[in-house]
């Protein structure tokens, strides 16, 4: 169980300070800060586990991020490149390409994450 004063918090690995914050560009930077919001940022009430991934969409990702949802997706094409972060359809196969994701709900997580 995660301590009731660390439930609404959002951890933030450390090699994103360390490593990532002075050359990652600002758009990037912030879509994978949506990603770790709406993943580790969240509690599941009946496991008490942070969630490993989520359904986000762009126009989410646009309102969040207050950037423009190609730049989102040029974002994520350099965030995936990484190994920042995996983006996988609802069945958790993961999504590498961009025309492998197209007219599909797409699942971010933080990382490469296998299915």
């Amino acid at each position: 169980m995660i301590p009731i004063e660390y439930r609404e918090t959002t951890p933030i690995p450390n090699v994103i300070f360390d490593r990532y914050l002075s050359v990652l560009p600002a758009s990037d930077l912030k879509t994978l800060l949506v990603i770790l919001r709406q993943t580790y940022g969240w509690v599941d009430k009946a496991t008490g586990k942070r969630k490993v991934r989520d359904h986000i969409t762009l126009g989410q990702f646009a309102l969040k991020t207050g950037v423009c949802k190609r730049t989102v997706t040029n974002s994520i094409r350099r965030l995936v490149e990484r190994g920042l972060v995996s983006v996988g359809d609802e069945h958790g196969n993961l999504l590498l390409q961009g025309p492998d994701r197209r007219g599909k709900a797409l699942y971010y997580g933080y990382g490469q994450r296998r299915s």
